[in-house]
This record gives C-alpha cells, structure tokens and sequence, in this order.
C-alpha cells in the first residue's frame, strides 16, 4: 500500500459531496450537534468493553445536510493505549438521519471495528464522507501505525433501512482504490431490493469517466461482473486487485485486474479488467483518477 493515509487526509479537504448530491446542496458546519454523555451514548451503541468506549467530550469533524439526509461524525480519544507509544486511540461517532427519522445514533466505529479484530499497534485514522446517494450514506475510516501509512481500511455503508454494512478494502496500489471503492459501492446499491438506479447512477459518475458511464447504460449494471459472479454468487463477493503498468508509444495507462472470491473458501471465481484514465497535471504528471471502462480479460 502507498500513501493511502495520505490520499485520504487530502480527500478530507475536498468538497465532494457538493458535486455529488445533485438533488439538494449539502451543506457543511463546524458547529456541535447537542450531546448527550458520551459514556451514556457509546454504551447505548456500543455495548462492549469499557476500554473502548470515549473517555473525553467528542469533538464534531463533519455535519452535512445532504439529499434528506443529516450526517454528523464526531471523534473522542477513547481508553486503549497505542502499544510502544503515549499515545491513545480513538472512536467515531456516528449519527445520521434520513429525512428527520433517525436511523444511527452515535454508531461506535474503533480501530477494531475497520480491522475486524484487535490491533494495539494502530490508531483510528482519518474518517470521511466519501459519498451520499438515495439509498447510502458511504464513511471511508482506516486505522494505521502512528504517523505511517501502514494499515488497512473498510467502507462503511449505512443504509436508509437502517442496515450497516462492512466492507474491507484490500491492500493495493493508490490509484486502484478508486476501483476498490467503485466495486464496494456499485455492487452494494446493484444488492438494494428495490434497486435505485439513480443511485447507482451516481456512483459511476462520481468514480468513472463519461465513456464508462455510457457503457454501463448500454451494457447494463451487471455487465462489469463476470456471469458466475452475478448468477451463482448473487454479487455476494469479496474483492481483490492486481496492477500493472503498461507503457505503449510513450503513453502510459493503468489497468488491473479485479478478482472476485469465494467468501468461504477465498478462491477466486472470476475477474474482470479494469482501466483507468490519465490525465497530467501542471508538474507534466499524470494522476489517474477515474475508470475508463472495465471489461472482460
């Protein structure tokens, strides 16, 4: 993995969800949700060990309004002790609300929570929203070893029927975690009974290009997928990248391959091919940062 904290700190920073709520405007503030005790209110989410409940007021990082929906993170140091350092972790809070109903009430998310298991050695990392569409609000957190980039992330997907769901992002190069979070994203709005086309609408147009867009229109939403993977698994798949790195005339273009696994025996089913599109900036570098299409191998 390279600089993926690093990507995702500067993601912090961008105002993506003004150009993906089409709807509505989204709006941002700084000021504090009211509180209720943060001890009361994680052991309500929560209900585990103490050593993971906040031991400090949180302090809010995020309240946007946005598409019916209100979306407030919160953060609060929390009692685990980061081994070989003075340093502690931290929990994010979660609330959100679709159109005035609340659905999660400060939704715990610790460092155990993004990698499915305990970890002393890495802290709670930057947490942010990555994407709101009709049916899911979608928070991106990672928990790394202290001032590295060495760690993992999950996607958490919080649903307007109140549902969570996890889903690890595995370990690839920079650019192929657009792909990673497209797959996430796009196969758990394709999973929605009903499916909101809108919303999946959205999804391609907040990670692909606009040739890939109309691929999807012509070809179908489930046309990324290899048959096996839509049929006998019903899209209920885990995900893995491999990249490599073409260089043709002078033009340089990215791709991997996406492999899809079995969730019980992790062997793979299937994969599909993805490509990327580049585009250079003032430095005469060029930054992929948008699928181009995927097809089959």
């Amino acid at each position: 993995m390279k600089n993926r904290l690093t990507t995702f700190a500067a993601r912090l920073l961008l105002p993506v969800l003004a150009a993906t709520c089409l709807l509505t405007a989204c709006r941002n503030t700084p000021k504090q949700a009211p509180q209720q005790p943060v001890a009361q209110a994680a052991a309500q989410s929560a209900g585990r060990d103490t050593t993971l409940q906040p031991s400090a007021e949180p302090v809010t990082q995020q309240d946007t309004t946005c598409c019916g929906w209100h979306v407030v993170l919160q953060t609060a140091a929390n009692n685990t002790q980061i081994r070989g350092t003075n340093l502690r972790d931290s929990t994010l809070l979660v609330t959100i609300s679709k159109n005035g109903k609340l659905l999660f009430d400060r939704k715990p998310i610790t460092t155990r929570t993004v990698l499915g298991g305990e970890d002393d050695t890495r802290q709670l990392g930057p947490s942010f929203v990555s994407l709101i569409t009709n049916t899911t609000v979608y928070i991106i957190a990672g928990a790394y070893v202290p001032d590295s980039d060495d760690g993992f992330a999950s996607v958490f997907a919080f649903s307007r029927n109140g549902s969570l769901s996890v889903y690890p992002m595995p370990e690839s190069y920079d650019y192929f975690d657009i792909a990673t979070e497209f797959y996430i994203m796009y196969t758990h709005e394709n999973l929605q009974r009903p499916v909101d086309r809108p919303s999946l609408q959205k999804v391609a147009r907040e990670y692909g290009t606009e040739a890939f867009v109309r691929q999807l229109d012509k070809d179908g939403p489930l046309s990324i997928y290899p048959p096996i993977v839509a049929g006998k698994y019903h899209l209920d798949v885990d995900f893995s990248v491999y990249t490599e790195t073409l260089e043709e005339a002078g033009n340089i273009r990215e791709w991997a391959n996406m492999y899809f696994y079995d969730k019980q025996q992790q062997r793979s089913v299937g994969s599909m091919r993805v490509e990327l599109a580049g585009e250079k900036n003032e430095y005469n570098d060029i930054g992929y940062n948008k699928i181009n299409r995927i097809y089959a191998p």
